[in-house]
C-alpha cells in the first residue's frame, strides 16, 4: 500500500528517491526505503518532506532503510537527527535500517551514531534484535578513574584531572582510550 506522497512531491528533494511502505498495510507502521545521496543542497527539504509525511497520519514506527543512500554529509546526518527529535517528541519509535560502511563512518566521526537504534531486518523489530544506542553512558576517565557521564563518541577533557581522552563505541561497546 502507498499513499503516493513522495512520488508527487518527488521534484522537493533533488538526488533522493524516497518510497514508502506499511507494515500489514497499517500506516502507523511505516517505512521508507531512500535511495540517492543526502548533502547540504537537499538534507533541509528531505527533513520538511519527512516531517510533512508525517504530519499526515499518527505514527507508531518509522524505519529510515538508507540500505540505498550511497553518500550523506553531515547536513544529511543533521536531518536525521531532526527526523529523529520529531519521533521522540511524538512518541514515534525511529529505526535506521541498512546503513553503508562510508555512512556509518560519518555518523560515528561526528558522534551521531549512537543516538539512533539499528536494525538489518524488518523482523529484528518483533524479535526484539535491536541495536539499541549506548548512550548516555556511564564511564570513568582512563587516567584519574572520575565517575563520569557520557552523552556521545568523541574527545574529551576529564574535568577533575584534566586529560584528554576519547570516548568510541565498537561492537556495541563503549570504550575510553587514552590520547597521546
Amino acid at each position: 500500500m502507498e499513499t503516493g506522497y513522495f512520488e508527487e512531491h518527488k521534484s522537493e528533494v533533488n538526488e533522493v528517491v524516497i518510497k514508502e511502505l506499511y507494515l500489514n498495510n497499517d500506516k502507523r507502521f511505516v517505512v521508507l526505503d531512500i535511495s540517492g545521496l543526502l548533502d547540504t543542497y537537499n538534507s533541509s527539504d528531505f527533513f520538511r518532506i519527512i516531517h510533512r509525511f508525517l504530519e499526515l497520519e499518527k505514527r507508531l514506527v518509522l524505519v529510515l532503510d538508507i540500505s540505498k543512500v550511497n553518500y550523506m554529509s553531515s547536513t544529511g546526518i543533521g536531518s536525521c537527527v531532526e527526523i529523529n527529535r520529531h519521533c521522540l517528541k511524538n512518541n514515534i519509535k525511529l529505526y535506521i535500517k541498512g546503513m553503508q560502511k562510508n555512512v556509518e563512518e560519518v555518523f560515528q566521526l561526528l558522534g551521531f551514531y549512537g543516538f539512533f537504534n539499528y536494525i538489518d531486518e524488518l523482523n529484528d523489530i518483533k524479535e526484539e534484535k535491536i541495536k539499541r544506542s549506548l548512550f548516555p553512558a556511564n564511564i570513568q576517565c582512563p587516567y584519574c578513574s572520575k565517575k563520569l557521564k557520557a552523552q556521545k563518541t568523541g574527545s574529551f577533557k576529564c574535568p577533575e584531572c584534566l586529560s584528554a581522552f576519547r570516548i568510541v563505541e565498537a561492537n556495541q561497546e563503549i570504550k575510553t582510550e587514552k590520547r597521546e
